[in-house]
């Protein structure tokens, strides 16, 4: 068995088939892999981000669906394990960056 690097380097167009197709398989979702020079990544990051801001926003806004779990105990009042509802919530601005942060990775 070679290694991936190898196959990137000896036929990139059939590694980088694969490797959608595989991601594809993985996740159910079609994907468009771009290779980036390490040098260039905070630029084309950063540039993503500015492009696709109001995309990142309304994602944040969305509801997740919900996890099917136990249903958890609900914290007596003035319970210091439960800081209560003002605690969730967040600047729209901090959440995308911290999103953004989760998909592309901090710039320092």
């Amino acid at each position: 068995s070679r290694s991936r690097a190898w196959q990137l380097a000896a036929d990139p167009d059939k590694f980088l088939a694969e490797l959608a197709g595989d991601l594809e398989q993985l996740t159910k979702e079609s994907w468009t892999i771009a290779i980036v020079d390490e040098k260039e990544w905070p630029q084309v990051r950063q540039a993503f981000i500015k492009e696709h801001a109001s995309q990142l926003q309304a994602k944040l806004k969305q509801p997740e669906a919900p996890l099917p779990a136990a249903e958890p105990e609900p914290a007596a009042a003035g319970d210091p394990a439960d800081p209560g509802p003002e605690a969730e919530e967040a600047p729209a601005d901090d959440e995308l960056v911290s999103r953004a942060e989760d998909l592309f990775g901090s710039l320092v």
